[in-house]
């Protein structure tokens, strides 16, 4: 936040009080890369935006600034390891780490990343956390029709588990487990 209040960045936080399910650290890590590139790209009048957006299927949440941005032809490349686009004085600090490591978090999570950036226009990056109802009814279609009855009551308890507490993740990992290594069969 320092760097932040040093640049006068305008944060326009359009968040409520919002939740997903995943790795703590991981996802501190991950938008500290993100902003960390808001800063190092900012225009002279700089803004950062944070949004979410909740569906059925996924929660999005959209972190954008109105930087220098990323070239339509680099776009492809901004998660590969090394890779720093376009040389210009701007890029000079680049390493091409940062976004590489974002989306090798993101990856380790089983995060969705997206970006986009019009050139000179700024730079948006969306994190996907696929919602753990969602999860829960794909479960539900898979061990209803690929396995036996004893898995698919075992599945069902499970479920209901998750539906019955917390949202977490770790359940849909634990079932998968399971399933695919043969334990219930």
């Amino acid at each position: 936040a320092p760097l932040l209040e040093e640049k006068q960045f305008v944060i326009i936080n359009k968040l409520q009080s919002e939740t997903v399910y995943t790795d703590r650290r991981g996802l501190q890590f991950m938008l500290g890369q993100i902003v960390s590139n808001a800063i190092k790209y900012s225009s002279d009048s700089p803004m950062l935006t944070i949004s979410m957006i909740h569906s059925e299927i996924a929660d999005v949440l959209s972190v954008e600034d109105n930087g220098i941005g990323v070239k339509k032809y680099d776009l492809p490349y901004i998660f590969q390891k090394g890779f720093t686009g376009d040389s210009t004085d701007s890029r000079k600090k680049a390493t091409g780490i940062g976004l590489y490591l974002v989306k090798k978090m993101a990856d380790d999570l089983n995060l969705r990343l997206e970006a986009a950036s019009p050139w000179e226009k700024g730079f948006k990056i969306v994190i996907f956390f696929t919602s753990i109802f969602f999860i829960s009814y794909m479960l539900f279609s898979f061990e209803k029709k690929f396995t036996s009855n004893r898995a698919y009551r075992i599945s069902v308890l499970i479920s209901y588990i998750v539906y019955s507490t917390i949202r977490i993740r770790v359940m849909f990992f634990i079932c998968r487990f399971f399933f695919v290594h043969g334990k219930y069969h």
